[in-house]
């Protein structure tokens, strides 16, 4: 199971964190990426941004 490790105020940020990451061999997997690029008015409503999961 995996569990939040932070979650972004939008996708860029949320790939750079995940690129370190995986440059350490610490697998990882991002979700809400295209709904945050679609609709990035609503990513401080309901807990919503890009999340980055370990």
């Amino acid at each position: 199971m995996a569990k939040r490790l932070i979650t972004c105020d939008n996708a860029f940020e949320a790939n750079l964190i995940k690129g370190r990451l995986e440059s350490e061999d610490i697998p990882c997997i991002l979700t809400n990426e295209n709904i945050s690029n679609l609709l990035p008015s609503y990513n401080h409503l309901m807990g919503s941004g890009v999340q980055v999961l370990v």
